[in-house]
């Protein structure tokens, strides 16, 4: 009995030494500043550059009824110019799609089915973002941590955060951090150095069953000094198919 318990309590004090930092954090309710303080630093950067772009892979999980978790997969490449412009090209084995929003007006393109619909926005991304979405249903990729008040939107919600610690995307050392919002929980990895940039964005939606999640891994970010303005303008092909957006209250 007694070598029974003596072993017990040694691997229970093995399992609590090497358990990994966020099995230990995950005690810790509040917002660790230092979590916050990495999330700014990446806003303030991605704010600083005025035109970037960046190739993507996002994978989004749906709940089948039966519980069954099916995951779809595209392949993003996105081009943004502050205060109001960007085009995104999506692609699955499915279709493909682009999205141009040009500063005044926000087109989407089916290109493999030839037909657009057009819309007037907003003058800044954050309420461009919010239209698309609330009158729309249309989610522009990463848009959580693009707009202008990324920071601010973010920690609006979050309840508590810490950082997990030092870990590798696609070869690139960055800090993971581990957010819990009201019904949702985040995780980000930003890269280290003077170029705080996010590699990898998961959100996990809690009180759904089957808890899916969405998650976008960042490549190739890049920073231009000036840019065609051309490349946010939509040009309708030849015998497209104009059709209007169904829009929401």
């Amino acid at each position: 009995m007694i070598y029974r318990m003596r072993l017990f309590l040694a691997i229970l004090f093995l399992f609590i030494f090497f358990s990994p930092a966020w099995s230990r954090a995950e005690l810790n309710k509040s917002i660790d500043s230092e979590a916050l303080e990495i999330l700014k630093r990446m806003n303030d950067y991605l704010l600083s550059q005025q035109i970037v772009s960046f190739q993507a892979f996002e994978n989004e999980e749906v709940v089948l009824d039966d519980g069954q978790k099916i995951m779809s997969s595209r392949e993003i490449q996105f081009k943004m110019a502050r205060p109001n412009k960007f085009h995104a090209q999506v692609k699955d084995g499915e279709s493909e799609l682009e999205m141009f929003n040009d500063g005044s007006s926000f087109t989407l393109f089916r290109k493999d089915l030839n037909f657009f619909a057009t819309t007037n926005t907003p003058p800044s991304l954050p309420e461009v973002f919010a239209k698309l979405h609330e009158k729309l249903n249309i989610q522009v990729v990463a848009q959580d941590i693009l707009r202008d008040d990324s920071y601010k939107f973010l920690l609006a919600s979050i309840n508590s955060g810490f950082v997990v610690g030092d870990a590798l995307v696609h070869g690139v050392l960055c800090t993971q951090l581990a957010f819990r919002l009201t019904d949702t929980d985040m995780q980000i990895w930003i890269t280290k150095g003077q170029q705080p940039l996010p590699m990898k964005y998961v959100v996990t939606s809690r009180w759904i069953t089957g808890a899916p999640q969405y998650t976008i891994t960042f490549l190739d970010w890049t920073s231009h000094n000036d840019i065609d303005n051309e490349v946010f303008v939509f040009k309708a092909p030849k015998d497209a198919k104009e059709i209007p957006f169904a829009e929401g209250n």
